[in-house]
């Protein structure tokens, strides 16, 4: 099979579980929506990951612009891996993933939009990424309600890999490569 044939293959399976997709981009949205109530419990926790941003884009600014790249990339590779894979874990931490994204989009990021908008290049590739990789984990997650069901498990880790490898890694490849690029030659990072 040649290279694209696999991608037609990928891209039929990927048709298949729009779903999924439309399922996983609804929750997201809807936790984006919903971060404009942002209780003060939850502010504390934002305020915490907004400083550890911080503090990484701190270490990066003297560093070489392949190593923000290889920082960057690694980060959200094995992120989406863990939102993955972790999926058999009857889909919970996907589903916790995507809602928590959500919420710190909708609260952090949107509201300094005009702030940050040289986030949104990177996002291009990087947020269908991560939606692919949930979709697919939460996916994954149902096998125990199939019949077969390590037949099934192993049918489905199999397509996951073959996603991740095929089209989320060449995705965050290309994100981490604008981000980085931005990150070290933009002014005001």
């Amino acid at each position: 099979m040649d290279i694209k044939d696999t991608y037609k293959n990928i891209f039929a399976d990927i048709k298949k579980k729009k779903y999924f997709l439309v399922f996983t981009i609804f929750i997201f949205s809807l936790a984006a929506a919903l971060s404009v109530f942002n209780p003060p419990e939850l502010r504390g926790i934002l305020l915490e990951m907004v400083n550890a941003i911080r503090m990484l884009s701190q270490d990066l600014q003297n560093r070489s612009l392949l190593y923000v790249i290889a920082k960057i990339f690694t980060h959200n590779a094995i992120a989406s891996f863990i939102a993955l894979l972790s999926g058999a874990l009857l889909s919970l931490i996907p589903l916790s993933m995507v809602i928590a994204n959500g919420y710190v989009i909708g609260s952090v990021v949107i509201p300094r939009l005009s702030k940050i908008g040289l986030l949104i290049p990177h996002g291009v590739f990087e947020l269908p990424a991560f939606v692919l990789v949930c979709s697919y984990g939460i996916w994954l997650g149902l096998w125990p309600f199939k019949r077969g069901r390590i037949e099934n498990l192993k049918l489905r880790l199999k397509q996951c890999i073959i996603i991740y490898v095929w089209i989320v890694v060449p995705l965050l490849i290309i994100a981490a490569t604008i981000e980085g690029t931005l990150f070290k030659y933009m002014p005001g990072h």
